[in-house]
């Protein structure tokens, strides 16, 4: 049993110890994410181009936006529906719009 703002325990059969749970609720280790060069150059274009807009967010969340715009791109969805899609990751429409632009140059299949 676990107090409040503790840790969850996974018990180690026959060993006598405890161990935390990782953050998928294993005790086994986390994969890092592998970041592709397209994805570093789309970061990089990002974080330089709209440093305001990129200053608090990891850069999954960055990516995971591109791709969302990319993805939607893809199914032939209009872009203004794109920028409306951007909008529910609380970008405003001049926002989404660049990183739409900047999706489109780095991260998009060409």
């Amino acid at each position: 049993m676990t107090s409040e703002g503790e840790t969850p325990l996974a018990a180690e059969p026959d060993a006598g110890f405890v161990t935390p749970l990782d953050s998928d609720g294993t005790d086994e280790p986390d994969e890092p994410q592998e970041t592709g060069p397209t994805d570093v150059s789309f970061l990089d274009s990002v974080r330089g181009g709209m440093p305001e807009f990129a200053m608090d967010l990891r850069n999954e969340e960055i990516t995971e936006m591109g791709g969302q715009a990319c993805a939607s791109l893809a199914a032939g969805n209009p872009r203004r529906e794109v920028v409306e899609e951007l909008g529910e990751y609380g970008l405003a429409d001049s926002e989404a719009r660049d990183l739409i632009k900047l999706a489109r140059s780095n991260l998009c299949a060409q």
